[in-house]
């Protein structure tokens, strides 16, 4: 059986690119950075934005960037125009084109880590991003190196901007708003498209899938859902990050997958990669899977988690035994 790279994995992906917009509720431990995170991450239940962001993202040597429209109200955010949206709220986001919706992610899941469960977090000098004051965080890796920096809102506790960063420093995706009004707005909330039949939370769904319960640094397992189509999604994250492994029973057919990949190797095996204004994604196969990962974080560090991803059987029983054992609150 061949299988095709499917659409709701490049909707996923686009997604990542709206989490870092969601509202959260104001700061109110000073100037921890951990603290900062916590309250940009909690989605706001009355918040009113409107605004304007641009998207920042590399492919090869090339910086692109666009430019799209954004609005929060009643706590849900919308990002895009017409039937291109993508929308996040209450636990539930979905992606929508041509007036189909994809849900996915937060169902029924596990709190994610805290911020600072992975990365080192500290207080840069202050920024103004959209003629607003903001604190920056920046996230380093053991090595010191900084793979991130968010800027939280001075009044409002909102996420203004977030940069991913290459090893060398250079960003490697960034969003950012460039107009922000929340005197006075109750910006529009569009209709939500009609769902096509969403995936449904599962600890059942056969040997021949593999959902360890953390991949190296710190991704840790939070749901595991399935497809009405048989695919399992497995969600992922470090407190900062987010990644998606997607599996399918079959063969990837190479010729079926869309342009602008170059090629790449996973665990030894042959696999193609895209760069997107979202993040990595990633598909290649084993063990007559077809595996597709979706993640925002660093390349590299996507990279590094689908490595570890392990197909035995007995550790599979290993990882579950933890998944159901483990802590999953805030650290």
């Amino acid at each position: 059986m061949t299988t095709r790279l499917r659409r709701a994995a490049i909707g996923v992906g686009l997604l990542f690119g709206v989490v870092v917009a969601l509202p959260g509720t104001p700061a109110s431990a000073g100037t921890d950075p951990e603290a900062l995170l916590r309250g940009a991450r909690d989605a706001s239940e009355d918040a009113a934005l409107a605004g304007v962001v641009e998207v920042r993202w590399r492919e090869g040597d090339d910086l692109r960037s666009a430019e799209t429209d954004a609005r929060s109200r009643e706590g849900a955010v919308i990002v895009g125009h017409g039937n291109n949206l993508a929308v996040g709220g209450e636990n539930s986001r979905w992606s929508a084109n041509d007036g189909i919706a994809t849900r996915w992610g937060g169902i029924d899941s596990k709190q994610p880590p805290g911020p600072g469960s992975t990365w080192n977090l500290e207080l840069d000098d202050d920024a103004e991003v959209a003629g607003r004051d903001a604190y920056v965080v920046v996230a380093r890796d053991d090595d010191d190196t900084p793979r991130a920096r968010f800027y939280v809102d001075q009044d409002l506790g909102v996420l203004l901007r977030r940069d991913v960063l290459q090893e060398d420093g250079d960003v490697d995706r960034s969003v950012r708003y460039t107009r922000l009004s929340a005197a006075d707005v109750v910006p529009a909330v569009p209709p939500v498209p009609a769902f096509a039949p969403g995936p449904s939370p599962t600890d059942d769904f056969g040997d021949q899938f593999v959902a360890p319960a953390r991949l190296e640094p710190g991704f840790r397992l939070l749901g595991r859902y399935e497809h009405p189509d048989g695919t399992v999604q497995l969600f992922y994250n470090d407190g900062l990050f987010s990644l998606s492994v997607f599996e399918q029973q079959g063969a990837v057919d190479w010729d079926a997958l869309p342009d602008g990949g170059h090629g790449s190797v996973v665990d030894g095996e042959r696999a193609s990669t895209y760069s997107t204004a979202a993040g990595t994604v990633v598909v290649w196969g084993r063990d007559d899977l077809v595996l597709t990962g979706v993640s925002d974080a660093p390349p590299d560090v996507a990279f590094g988690a689908f490595e570890t991803l392990d197909g035995t059987t007995d550790d599979l029983f290993t990882e579950l035994v933890d998944f159901v054992l483990g802590p999953f609150g805030w650290n």
